[in-house]
């Protein structure tokens, strides 16, 4: 039988998945005669051998978890693999070049490779072989199975028969006392005494008591499963806030350094016109003491080059005139000193910079969230608590600072108490802005004690009082009702089972 190119395909995929799981972890080769460590990690056994020569003391190389093998070591007590030598099996039936090649059960003759299966004898025959296997008086009613069949067929299907290492006759019984695979002879001989039973009962014993440990394990599988995804959704908690707070801090800054720089160029621009109003109020004194110093300058040089240069005629006839310019000039006193402010200073403290850390400090800083039980708060979202129907508590989680954290509690670490039980069925969900509502319903009547422990502890302002009633409505109608031959009004409502009923006060009277 042949098969399609669609077949083959599929096949190749599935040598390919298989190939993966019969890798060695030490060689990274196909294993070769493979033994499993008690952890069910399994390697070569040569692989092994080098590996507890370069050991003290064997340890798994994936889990690191310790192999007993006696002292002195004998590694002969590893158990042997026989799922991954199934799946050998199968892929040395495929094209795969580095499995083993598959001998014949019969002869192994190397040079004659497998080409049939006997499926009554589970033997793998080569062609020689397999023609006497169907002539033979005992075998020739035995099914054949071609390489092509054989490929289809699951790991388990193709495994080869077991033999007793001792009698190497075919393993068909289980010492249940040895807790061991024997053989026939082996239960005649050694085993004789012991409690001998069919491999199909023990079997069937041992897949149920497998099935029961693996419904066990699945369950931690479940709950470190949930563990790994509430420990990603803290990761990626953790990197949101990472991110968040990097955001507020660059914005921060970046805001401060804008108010820092609009402050520097407010202080450049006081500076600018304070010295240009003192510039101004300098200029106009010094704009008359120039002139003032012209007239004089002009005075004084025609003075002299009178005294110089004329008669005494010529002195005498201008004297009038020079001396009145003068003592009108010596008469004037002039204000050499300009009335203006103070020079203009850039005043700051002593140490600035240490004290603008400071600041920066108490406005701002960095710090893991820690909240606060005894500053936590909680109220009802709404007074009025009712039978049967939803009731919210909002609390609110704050630092030792009384200040909302936005987030960081988690709905994990807020436990809510009612009268000292623990609401199983309530549902919290932690909001952004630091809120959590705990959602309940109470189905009795009565004053309740509401108490909320976060991260285990009290909060004590998160403990609350409140009535419970019954929640009266005309919903359903309303009617009379006798009680003792007088007409009472009443009015129809749910009562906590969620039947209907008649209330007289707080008094349910079932319809």
């Amino acid at each position: 039988m042949s098969l399609s190119r669609q077949a083959k395909k599929h096949l190749s995929m599935t040598f390919v998945k298989l190939e993966e799981l019969v890798t060695c972890g030490l060689c990274d080769e196909l294993l070769n005669n493979p033994k499993v460590f008690p952890c069910l990690h399994s390697y070569c056994y040569e692989c092994i051998v080098k590996l507890s020569q370069l050991q003290c003391r064997l340890v798994c190389p994936e889990c690191q978890v310790p192999v007993e093998i006696g002292n002195p070591p004998d590694l002969s007590i590893l158990p042997t693999n026989f799922f991954a030598n199934n799946v050998l099996a199968t892929l040395s039936l495929g094209d795969n070049d580095d499995a083993p090649a598959l001998l014949c059960d019969n002869c192994e003759d190397a040079e004659k490779p497998v080409e049939k299966r006997c499926k009554d004898c589970l033997q793998f025959l080569c062609g020689p072989c397999a023609e006497f296997h169907q002539i033979s008086c005992d075998t020739k009613d035995h099914v054949l199975q071609s390489i092509d069949e054989l490929k289809n067929n699951e790991p388990a299907e193709n495994a080869r028969p077991l033999k007793c290492s001792k009698h190497h006759e075919l393993i068909k019984f289980y010492c249940d006392t040895c807790q061991k695979t024997i053989c026939m002879s082996c239960s005649v001989l050694e085993h004789k005494p012991h409690n001998v039973v069919s491999l199909e009962e023990s079997a069937s014993d041992a897949k149920e008591e497998v099935e029961n440990l693996l419904k066990k394990v699945n369950k931690r599988v479940e709950t470190i499963s949930v563990g790994i995804d509430v420990a990603v959704a803290k990761s990626q908690d953790i990197n949101s806030s990472e991110e968040s707070c990097k955001t507020q801090i660059e914005t921060f800054f970046t805001q401060l350094h804008e108010e820092i720089d609009a402050e520097k160029q407010n202080m450049l621009a006081i500076t600018a016109s304070t010295t240009e109003r003192q510039k101004s109020e300098v200029e106009e004194p010094k704009k008359v003491l120039d002139l003032a110093l012209s007239t004089c300058q002009n005075g004084v040089n025609f003075a002299k080059r009178t005294l110089e240069n004329g008669n005494d005629v010529q002195l005498l006839n201008i004297k009038p005139t020079i001396t009145q310019y003068l003592v009108n000039l010596k008469s004037v006193e002039d204000e050499i000193t300009p009335k203006v402010g103070n020079p203009v200073r850039f005043l700051k403290r002593e140490s600035p910079i240490q004290f603008c850390k400071q600041l920066i400090r108490d406005m701002c800083s960095v710090e893991e969230v820690a909240v606060c039980p005894a500053k936590c708060e909680a109220k009802f979202l709404d007074p009025t608590l009712k039978v049967g129907k939803k009731s919210v508590i909002v609390v609110t989680c704050k630092d030792k600072e009384g200040r909302i954290i936005s987030s960081g509690c988690g709905k994990d670490k807020i436990r809510v108490t009612l009268n000292g039980v623990q609401l199983q069925d309530a549902k919290i969900s932690e909001k952004q802005d630091g809120t959590h509502e705990i959602s309940f319903v109470v189905n009795e009547l009565g004053t309740f004690q509401f108490e909320a422990k976060i991260n285990g502890v009290v909060a004590p302002a998160c403990s609350l009082e409140a009535d419970v009633k019954w929640e009266l409505s005309d919903v359903h109608g309303s009617g009379y009702l006798r009680m003792n031959r007088q007409m009472v009004n009443c009015m129809s409502g749910e009562s906590d089972v969620g039947k209907y009923c008649f209330r007289l006060g707080n008094n349910p009277m079932k319809s």
